[in-house]
């Protein structure tokens, strides 16, 4: 086979290997056996073609995803400043309850104003202490001794009391 012809036939299964066919498709659908397939893509020129080809897509790819997302970014920031300000237009409406409703709306994107903020868990508590947990656990524990005692107490002086 003549270079120029291979060649186009090398570029071909670098086209269908990218779009994910596997060698053996490749092979069916160029109407080539097999192992001729597995030849050329042996071929360090091939290989080199592929991979250079391969990181070029993945460029582009990752290009267009990259605008897309900035694009996205960019409409949603100026649909977000429409909805402000319409908010904004809202809270001054003289229909009490649509002005209430926009106020609300306007406080709970305020972190700090919100009433929708989750309670987060780290707020101390320094003058209660593992120490003074233990502490108030054994004073009550003899409070309660205490309290058992002083009711044994009278009821055993007041039988010795009356025995002597």
């Amino acid at each position: 086979m003549h270079d120029a012809p291979k060649l186009v036939r090398q570029e071909q299964l670098t086209r269908l290997l990218l779009t994910g066919h596997s060698m053996r498709e490749c092979a069916a659908q160029m109407d080539v056996h097999l192992h001729t397939v597995r030849k050329w893509a042996r071929e360090p020129a091939f290989l080199a073609a592929l991979k250079e080809l391969s990181s070029e897509v993945f460029r582009r790819v990752d290009e267009e995803l990259q605008s897309t997302k900035e694009n996205m970014l960019a409409k949603l920031e100026e649909a977000s400043d429409a909805a402000l300000d319409r908010m904004l237009e809202l809270v001054g409406s003289k229909n009490e309850i649509v002005a209430l409703k926009s106020s609300q709306d306007l406080m709970d994107r305020n972190t700090a104003l919100s009433r929708t903020k989750r309670v987060e868990g780290t707020t101390r508590h320094d003058f209660l202490t593992p120490l003074h947990l233990v502490a108030a656990a054994q004073a009550a524990r003899e409070v309660d001794e205490y309290e058992r005692t002083k009711g044994d107490l009278p009821a055993n002086s007041g039988g010795s009391d009356s025995g002597s």
